[in-house]
């Protein structure tokens, strides 16, 4: 983790996400600098969706936050682990 001069640390967020638990979270394309935190990717359901961004919000330490994820439910036949 780098840190910049805003106190907040570079690889914050994909910390935070990964820490959720849920798989489609940590699968989420993170770009982080000093200013903001660009967060880009699918999840399987609008739960997963919520808290991806609550999360990145909470991480994000005050920089901009610019969100790009999109809800594409799993087929019928497959099965998410760990993915309400």
């Amino acid at each position: 983790m780098v840190s910049t001069g805003t106190g907040v640390g570079i690889g914050v967020v994909k910390k935070a996400l990964w820490k959720t638990g849920l798989p489609s979270l940590r699968e989420l394309k993170v770009e982080e600098d000093e200013h903001q935190v660009v967060v880009i990717g699918s999840v399987p359901s609008y739960y997963c969706k919520q808290v991806a961004q609550q999360t990145v919000l909470a991480a994000a330490g005050g920089r901009k936050v610019v969100l790009d994820i999109s809800v594409s439910p799993p087929l019928a036949s497959t099965q998410v682990p760990n993915e309400p």
